[in-house]
């Protein structure tokens, strides 16, 4: 029985040898293809209008992401592997409870995220 780091490697390089094969990837193309003219975009047709507004309505935010960004490329702060609230090992977000300090990030698992910004919504109602 192989460990979960392991199976994970294997499944890695096995969809990573599937996407050098070209057949493959012509199929998986068509696949897809169809699936959009089946089930449509699921995301919201003014999605880019939206997310360009909020950009320019919001750039102390817009800001903060990417001087995060660039530390991290930098290798001047370090993403952990574990949610700083609850402890869980899973993929991970900057929370920026201050947008003036854009390094002072709490990572965050998306459930620990979407509550903090909730909790956020409701200090601000009052």
């Amino acid at each position: 029985m192989k460990t979960k780091k392991e199976m994970r490697n294997y499944q890695r390089a096995y969809r990573q040898k599937q996407r050098q094969d070209p057949l493959f990837v012509i199929k998986l193309r068509e696949y897809y293809r169809e699936w959009y003219k089946k089930n449509g975009r699921k995301r919201a047709k003014n999605y880019n209008e939206k997310n360009h507004k909020w950009r320019e309505e919001h750039p102390k935010e817009v800001q903060a992401y990417y001087e995060v960004e660039k530390a991290l490329s930098k290798k001047l702060i370090k993403k952990p592997n574990k949610c700083s609230k609850c402890g869980r090992v899973t993929k991970l977000v900057g929370h920026h409870p201050d947008y003036s300090k854009p390094l002072k990030v709490q990572w965050l698992c998306h459930s620990c995220h979407k509550l903090a910004h909730a909790e956020k919504t409701i200090k601000a109602r009052g």
